[in-house]
């Protein structure tokens, strides 16, 4: 675990603050250097259109970032002084991500027009550009290539942290036992397998869609609309837990739990109501609306029942014994 938690940290670095750091330099050089800007500061494209609805459905894809932060808690008691470190280390994070995601969207509009980008290759299209004026551009290859680093790091976190939920449930009798062996460094692989093969499974659907960018959308909604509803339940979970167990000691006490509470389960609840739009740049990605809604209930739907139904049968075999 110890070496996973490091793959995550080096994953954050290399392709996240290197490459976002390039990226606002060389903005800022070319600002600078009196280089035309396509950043159109009118008040008017400032705005989103509020009037419909489409045009934020790609906004909710922003909520991506921040997704999987939950999952370091699988570190938290490998760390020292968890109580004041985790918190604080979370707060960082959280600020760092919504400054580069922030100043790089900026960048990203200084150097490129409007539609001249695509949805998964914006960062290195953006840099490719800048870099082009001092013969630099086959430098962007090493700069995707700390971006991929900043991939299998981030993958490794979406993969540690389940699995150990997962084990966790499985010693609670919510699994199947032949799922909950470890290895000798407390890993359940055969859990990992599963997640693999499902992973595996759903990518698949890349070969079903007319372009690569349409794939990775409508992959990036469900992830965000089922991420969205585990979060409600963790929302929930505090609230409940506060209320049923208050004599329970806590390393950290969120203050004013209710409001924060609150105030996430509203923002999650009109967020997952706007992924359902289908967006307006829907032609451009070759995507039916009516595919993309059916394609998101199936999926939603799929994933939320299936473990209320493992639970059922579960608690039948125990009952049977």
């Amino acid at each position: 675990m110890r070496w996973s938690a490091r793959v995550s940290a080096i994953g954050a670095f290399s392709g996240v603050l290197i490459p976002g750091a390039v990226l606002l330099a060389l903005a800022a050089l070319s600002l600078w250097q009196g280089r035309p800007s396509h950043l159109d500061l009118n008040p008017a494209t400032l705005i989103p259109d509020l009037t419909h609805l489409g045009t934020l459905t790609f906004g909710v894809s922003v909520l991506l970032a921040f997704a999987g932060m939950e999952m370091s808690a699988a570190h938290a008691r490998e760390v020292r002084h968890p109580a004041r470190t985790y918190p604080l280390a979370i707060g960082i994070a959280a600020g760092v991500i919504l400054v580069i995601f922030v100043l790089g969207s900026l960048a990203i509009a200084v150097a490129l027009p409007a539609g001249a980008f695509d949805l998964q290759t914006g960062v290195t299209q953006a840099i490719a550009a800048m870099l082009r004026p001092f013969g630099l551009e086959p430098l962007t290859r090493l700069v995707a290539l700390l971006m991929a680093l900043g991939v299998i790091g981030s993958v490794n976190s979406w993969i540690v942290g389940p699995s150990k939920g997962l084990l966790v449930a499985g010693e609670r009798g919510e699994l199947p036992t032949a799922l909950l062996p470890c290895n000798r460094h407390g890993v359940p692989v055969r859990i990992l397998l599963l997640q693999g093969l499902i992973v595996s499974l759903l990518c698949l659907s890349f070969s079903l869609q007319p372009s690569v960018a349409s794939a990775y959308f409508m992959l990036s909604d469900l992830t965000i609309q089922l991420y969205l509803v585990m979060y409600l339940l963790l929302f929930l979970a505090a609230l409940k837990l506060r209320r049923d167990r208050p004599e329970v000691p806590q390393p950290f006490r969120v203050p004013a739990l209710w409001l924060i509470c609150g105030l996430g389960i509203i923002g999650a609840l009109v967020a997952i109501g706007v992924g359902f739009f289908p967006p307006a740049q829907f032609g451009a990605l070759q995507i039916d609306p009516a595919m993309f809604v059916g394609f998101l209930l199936v999926g939603m739907l799929s994933v939320m029942i299936f473990p209320v139904i493992l639970h059922g049968l579960m608690r039948r075999a125990v009952r049977t014994l």
